[in-house]
């Protein structure tokens, strides 16, 4: 971890308006006259989230605007980037070129100091653990063109198989992935197994890139969605994470082919389920009990396992599932328990 601004990234913000919000990862703030920024930010990848506030005057309400976020990864320590106030589009820009150039030695000589607030380092060893498998590589794949801001949503923004090509709101590039069957040239009886078992989806996914990038390219995709959703309030953040907890929550086969992918995603939703209030199996976004009924399945298939799991998931399975029922307070489960061998009416 940096511990000084020598060693630590820097993210400069020029003429953002005071009084308005900046946070990076789970922090945020109202900001002062003098802010410029925040040092000491460690390596690897963070999120920046502003709102505009407006400037309504000192007697006025406070009105919080639109909450934008922006995806970072830094590389290389003693990083800065370097972001400036754009007054007509109520946004942050990349400076870049010599722009850049003049306004990184001003930190390197400390001219912006006074106005860099410190990273909180106390969150993070949280902010490692949520997304340690975010890659520089998946971050430069799912982020927007030109590394545009993507605004807090209620409703689907783009993603990669949604936009159209004079589409203005930009697109997130997540992993296209497809849960419906295509029933054209199977027989009845694979269109059954299909549906009942989205290990083919899994496989497709996972042969378009090399073994060693599995977790990052599902895993750090199930982290990012999660984050979107979480701290950026981005709708197709939820709907990404949906997706992919039904495709691993629904992987018969799956399980044997992969165990080590699934003791990871077991982490990853174990880490994640913990951020969320004790509510959130019966709030609106879970409506239905979407949440409840995968995890249910994901937990059967391992009861009905003949054998072929090794038995170190099914431990790790175990006590995810004892985690998550005292946490929530939710059965999730519908067969006899985890090493049982009852048939599952709802397989």
């Amino acid at each position: 971890m940096a511990t000084d601004q020598h060693y630590g990234c820097v993210v400069l913000v020029l003429d953002f308006p005071t009084g308005s919000s900046f946070g990076i990862d789970l922090m945020s703030w109202d900001t002062g006259p003098k802010f410029c920024g925040i040092k000491m930010v460690p390596r690897g990848f963070h999120m920046l989230t502003y709102c505009f506030n407006g400037n309504m005057g000192e007697s006025a309400p406070r009105q919080e605007g639109i909450r934008n976020n922006m995806l970072v990864y830094f590389h290389k320590p003693a990083t800065t980037i370097v972001l400036k106030w754009n007054t007509e589009t109520e946004q942050l820009d990349y400076v870049l070129n010599e722009s850049a150039v003049a306004y990184e030695e001003g930190v390197r000589n400390f001219a912006f100091d006074q106005g860099l607030a410190p990273y909180p380092v106390d969150n993070n060893q949280q902010w490692q653990d949520a997304t340690c498998f975010i890659s520089k590589e998946l971050v430069e794949q799912v982020s927007p063109v030109n590394n545009q801001a993507i605004q807090a949503s209620a409703q689907p923004l783009p993603t990669a198989s949604t936009t159209s090509p004079n589409t203005a709101t930009p697109t997130i590039f997540f992993t296209p992935i497809e849960l419906k069957v295509n029933s054209k040239g199977l027989t009845p009886a694979e269109v059954t197994q299909r549906s009942m078992d989205k290990t083919y989806v899994l496989q497709h996914v996972l042969s378009k890139v090399p073994q060693e990038q599995h977790n990052c390219v599902l895993l750090g995709e199930l982290q990012l969605s999660f984050l979107l959703f979480l701290v950026g309030q981005c709708y197709v953040g939820f709907e990404h994470w949906k997706t992919l907890l039904q495709l691993f929550c629904n992987c018969d086969q799956g399980l044997s082919l992969y165990p080590e992918l699934f003791i990871n995603f077991m982490g990853v939703l174990q880490q994640q389920l913990h951020q969320v209030p004790t509510d959130f199996f019966v709030g609106d976004l879970t409506e239905h009990n979407f949440l409840v009924e995968v995890l249910k399945a994901f937990f059967d298939w391992i009861v009905d396992d003949n054998g072929s799991i090794a038995p170190h998931v099914c431990t790790h399975a175990k006590k995810l599932q004892s985690n998550l029922e005292k946490r929530f307070m939710v059965p999730l489960q519908t067969t006899s328990g985890i090493g049982g061998a009852e048939d599952d009416e709802n397989a």
